[in-house]
C-alpha cells in the first residue's frame, strides 16, 4: 500500500476529518487539509511533513503526530506552525505567532471597550422607578 493510502486510512481510522486533499501539480507530494494541521505526503521519499495551526494546543499536536507516527517505514517531519491572515494568505513561523498575538490584543481591546460602553450606559441611564 502506498504512503498516501496509508495516511488516508490512518486519518479515517481515528475519525480525523479530511477537509480537502489533492496531489500538487508537477510535484510528488500529496497534501491533506485536516482540522488543526496540513499534511504533506511524499510517496517516493516516504516522508510525512506536518504543520500545525498556531492555535493548536500542544496536547492535540502531540496526539496527531503520534497517530501519524504509527505508519510504518515513514519519516515524520514537524514543520513551522501556520495561520491564515484576514486576506486568506498563508503565514508561517514566527510571523504566525506575532499575528496571533496581535489578533488577540485587538479582540481583547474590543471586548474591553464593549464592556466599558455597557457599564457607562448602566451607570448613567435614567431608569424608570417603580
Amino acid at each position: 500500500m502506498n504512503l498516501v493510502n496509508q495516511v488516508t486510512k490512518k486519518l479515517n481510522e481515528y475519525g480525523i476529518t479530511i477537509f480537502n486533499d489533492y496531489k500538487m501539480e508537477k510535484e510528488v507530494e500529496h497534501v491533506y487539509y485536516v482540522e488543526s494541521m496540513i499534511i504533506f505526503v511524499n510517496d517516493i521519499d516516504r516522508t510525512i511533513g506536518v504543520t500545525f495551526q498556531v492555535t493548536t494546543k500542544p496536547e492535540r499536536s502531540a496526539t496527531l503526530a503520534l497517530i501519524l507516527n504509527q505508519i510504518k517505514k515513514a519519516t515524520i517531519n514537524i514543520m513551522e506552525p501556520f495561520i491564515f491572515n484576514d486576506k486568506n494568505e498563508f503565514i508561517s513561523g514566527e510571523k504566525a505567532y506575532k499575528l496571533i498575538k496581535q489578533t488577540d490584543k485587538v479582540k481583547l481591546l474590543q471586548k474591553y471597550n464593549e464592556e466599558r460602553f455597557y457599564t457607562d450606559i448602566l451607570e448613567k441611564a435614567d431608569c424608570h422607578k417603580c
